[in-house]
């Protein structure tokens, strides 16, 4: 069974419309070279980084890992306060303290939970 002369009409008109936008998109989209050049060096950033926190995490146990992995979205918070003037709500701060508190207990040494609780 094939299809109808006005589907394919109807499939051809669809082609050359996504062709035209997706033309249009990339033409306007040009980059001069020093912001391709910036994008690239950031990737290289974040993949170093990526692998040397990767190598980080090998070397602690998992408690400690995991537990500074918690803190990630933190330390993104306060950076975006810090450089994008960003403002947080009542919940995000409360989050934020519940999240550090809950590392700060799983990170402590053992010495400091035994003495806590009581033997």
């Amino acid at each position: 069974m094939g299809a109808s002369a006005s589907s394919r009409r109807q499939l051809r008109t669809a082609r050359g419309v996504a062709a035209e936008v997706t033309r249009r998109t990339v033409d306007e989209a040009d980059l001069p070279w020093v912001a391709v050049a910036g994008l690239v060096l950031a990737a290289v950033f974040v993949g170093v980084a990526q692998i040397a926190m990767t190598h980080g995490f090998g070397l602690l146990s998992v408690a400690t890992g995991s537990s500074i992995q918690m803190i990630l979205p933190v330390v993104t918070a306060l950076g975006g306060i810090a450089l994008f003037g960003e403002h947080l709500s009542v919940i995000e701060v409360i989050g934020g303290t519940t999240t550090l508190g809950a590392t700060w207990l799983a990170v402590r040494p053992a010495a400091v939970r035994l003495k806590a609780a009581g033997r």
